[in-house]
């Protein structure tokens, strides 16, 4: 009997992503090529897939798209291409970093990610320091001694700086032209005096040619700034030289336009390092509100002139390790440009990204964005133009996306902190929640489940399939491994599923009653316990000390017709009795310990108990030991031994004894005879006289049929043989593949249909 533990069933269904993905891209020109592949290509797939602004901003850096995505059978890849763009303003090409970036995504039909997506990084416009491009940089003009004297600037030659030098240092010109910061600067240098002297410096900015001049200036007078922006006069120990190096910074800052100052520098407390007078260009409004020199956003060069007077006519001093200070200032605050939602479904539960772009490079690394869906908190984009929320539709969302107020931290690059409204209505609608599948593969069983279920649905819990023969053992499918007894899909789920009923077969219990008088029979290697899968289950006979065993019944009365087998299809516990009649017979049914037969009631009981199915008597060996004669005038007195249903296939040995006057008269009966039916049976050594015997079909003295048995040695005499159709014998009606040998009758006549033959 086959048994069967656990039995599922495992069907992957079109509609659910049985599919894992990956997102490869190559780029050629301004094209990128997204290749989405699937790892299961069975059946037709469906998937949703969009691109959503990081730093990269749709309809600068590249256009926007969303749309589906579709597998037929058996292929592997779809290939979705996005077209990347320059950007056409100027706020959208610089950023920290060389790179922004966008990604592609896929979604399912519902708009829920797949948690696949392809980050595409584009180098684009300009990149600016992430720290540090609004901090004082040092430009050196001059780092080795050299002098100067009082031939006046133009012959005293310059020293210059080119502009490069700084803007290396702190971040490309065109940034600080974009967000229209203002450099300021001032000037440090070691200088000390060879004569006692008046000193005087101009700065210009990308003349080399030409200079300003101290025409009509008296002592200490620089001149008049004309083409220069800044000039300065001062003085080294008044009334003597300082030979020392001492440390001078220009403009003094908290000293006037066009005046002087006692002791700027802090070298003398009697006054004797004076600052004579130092001038600004007005014109060019050359000077900054906190005293500094304005540098023009556009200059090329730092240029640098020396020049002095005195009383000598060779007034001489020395300059070294000459340094430009620089600074940008930007004191505006950022301004948004822009603001939009990335494309595809918006539905309750979804993922959603909303961009804003401003007028300039910002920073955030914490700030959220108050809507009408749910929160948005900031997500990507420091250091760029664009700053990217992402959030999640709430389940109570309605209407429109409508941004009403934010809160954190925006700054641009110089700190300056952003303070204005990102309020924006109407960036994206609400789409109506998709309908998800829900599939069941029952192996065979039945149940009442819902098909589809949405992301706003109550929660489900499945109802449990039945199947005849089987206890439900479990659920498998999407969202746990293993099996689960119970299934419940919450409320706020979303995906198509798949589940598979798992069922283990119903052991039924076979009891066996095989006790008679209080005796026990032994039931040898019956089942004890049954499954529907187990077809037809067959009963194997027990056995008993002195019994013959004739039969499993399903009633304790054994009426009815007696079980050797059933078909598991018949379910529930089963009950069968065991009948049981004694032996009548001395001796032990072996070939060397026969039963012995000796009287007319041993000879009816054999035929009672072979044609009642008693498997002992119907295999066992048997000896006559004494003739028996039945009375002819009693007509079916004698019922033969083995018939259709149940045949004799032990041994019978008459000992050369004889059966006399057996009358049956059974015209509507076949195999009449001695034996009904034999079956690898052996007669032998045996005479029928003096009988009567009277069938349908297939009768004979000795038996009405013999398949693959031995007939040997027997004789009849004085008998005949009557039947309706098929065959008569003497010996045997039928005999088929058997053994006939030594065997004789006379005085025997054959009668079919009244006519006799003999």
């Amino acid at each position: 009997m086959k048994r069967a533990i656990l039995i599922c069933a495992v069907a992957f269904l079109s509609y659910v992503h049985a599919s894992s993905f990956t997102i490869t891209s190559s780029t050629s020109g301004s094209t990128t090529k997204f290749i989405v592949e699937r790892s299961d290509t069975n059946a037709a797939e469906t998937v949703r897939y969009r691109t959503v602004s990081l730093s990269a901003y749709a309809g600068q850096h590249f256009a926007s798209q969303s749309g589906t995505l579709t597998f037929p059978a058996g292929q592997k890849a779809v290939t979705n291409s996005v077209t990347e763009t320059s950007p056409s303003t100027a706020a959208y090409r610089f950023q920290t970093g060389s790179n922004r970036s966008y990604r592609f995504e896929l979604t399912d039909k519902g708009g829920f990610p797949l948690n696949v997506s392809a980050l595409r990084d584009i180098a684009t416009g300009t990149s600016v320091p992430s720290s540090g491009a609004f901090n004082v940089k040092d430009v050196m003009i001059q780092s080795a001694e050299y002098t100067a004297d009082d031939r006046g600037y133009d012959n005293n030659g310059y020293k210059s700086a080119s502009s490069n030098a700084y803007f290396s240092a702190a971040a490309p010109q065109a940034y600080f032209q974009h967000v229209n910061a203002q450099l300021r600067m001032t000037l440090s240098m070691q200088a000390k005096e060879n004569d006692d002297a008046y000193e005087y410096l101009q700065l210009l900015f990308d003349n080399t040619s030409t200079c300003d001049n101290r025409s009509g200036a008296s002592n200490g007078d620089p001149g008049t700034p004309n083409l220069s922006s800044y000039m300065a006069g001062f003085e080294m120990d008044t009334g003597s030289k300082d030979s020392t190096y001492r440390t001078y910074t220009f403009p003094v800052t908290n000293v006037a336009n066009n005046a002087g100052a006692t002791n700027p520098w802090g070298y003398s407390s009697t006054g004797k390092y004076p600052l004579s007078k130092q001038k600004f260009n007005t014109t060019t409004s050359s000077r900054a509100a906190d005293g500094r020199i304005v540098v023009p956003l556009n200059f090329t060069n730092i240029v640098l002139r020396l020049n002095a007077s005195g009383s000598s006519g060779s007034d001489q001093w020395a300059a070294k390790s000459v340094k430009a200070h620089i600074q940008a200032i930007d004191s505006a605050a950022p301004t948004k440009l822009g603001i939009s939602a990335a494309p595809g479904i918006h539905a309750r539960g979804n993922e959603f990204y909303v961009s804003v772009a401003f007028n300039e490079p910002v920073t955030c690394s914490s700030a959220t964005l108050t809507n009408s869906w749910g929160t948005l908190t900031y997500n990507s984009g420091t250091g760029s133009n664009v700053l990217t929320f992402k959030g999640t539709i709430g389940a109570n969302a309605s209407g429109a996306l409508n941004i009403t107020g934010w809160s954190g931290t925006i700054k641009d690059l110089a700190g300056n902190p952003f303070v204005g409204s990102l309020n924006q209505t109407g960036l994206a609608s609400l789409d109506v929640s998709h309908a998800y599948t829900i599939s069941y593969d029952l192996a065979g069983g039945s149940a009442s489940n819902p098909a589809t279920y949405t992301y706003e649905d109550a929660a489900i819990t499945l109802a449990n399939p039945t199947r005849p023969g089987y206890d439900f053992a479990g659920w498998s499918g999407t969202g746990f491994s293993g099996t689960k007894m119970t299934v419940s899909i919450a409320t706020h789920s979303h995906g198509d599923r798949a589940y598979t009923a798992h069922w283990t077969p119903i052991a039924y219990a076979i009891t066996y009653v095989h006790a008679t008088n209080g005796v026990d029979g032994v039931v040898n290697a019956n089942p004890t316990s049954y499954t529907i899968e187990d077809d037809i289950v067959v009963l194997a006979d027990p056995t008993r000390t002195d019994y013959f065993f004739c039969g499993w019944y399903e009633n304790p009365d054994f009426t009815g017709s007696s079980v050797s087998f059933f078909s598991a299809a018949d379910l529930g516990d089963r009950t069968f009795y065991a009948k049981w009649i004694p032996v009548p017979w001395n001796g032990g049914g072996t070939y060397n310990d026969p039963y012995i037969i000796s009287t007319r009631e041993d000879l009816d009981a054999l035929a009672a108990c072979v044609n009642t199915n008693s498997v002992g008597c119907r295999v066992a060996c048997y000896r006559l030991d004494a003739d028996i004669a039945y009375d002819p005038a009693v007509t079916n007195s004698f019922t033969p031994i083995g018939n259709y249903s149940f045949h004799f296939t032990g041994t019978f040995d008459g000992n050369g004894h004889t059966i006399s006057g057996i009358s049956i008269s059974r015209p509507n009966t076949n195999y009449q005879g001695l034996f009904g039916f034999l079956n690898h049976a052996t007669v032998m050594n045996l005479t029928l006289a003096d009988s009567s015997i009277e069938g349908q079909r297939e009768s004979g003295g000795i038996a009405g049929r013999s398949e693959s048995g031995s007939i040997q040695n027997c004789f009849v005499t004085g008998t005949t043989l009557s039947g309706v159709v098929g065959n008569i014998g003497a010996i045997v009606g039928f005999s088929s593949q058997g053994a006939l040998t030594g065997n004789a009758y006379r005085y025997c006549a054959a009668v079919r249909n009244g006519s006799t033959s003999t």
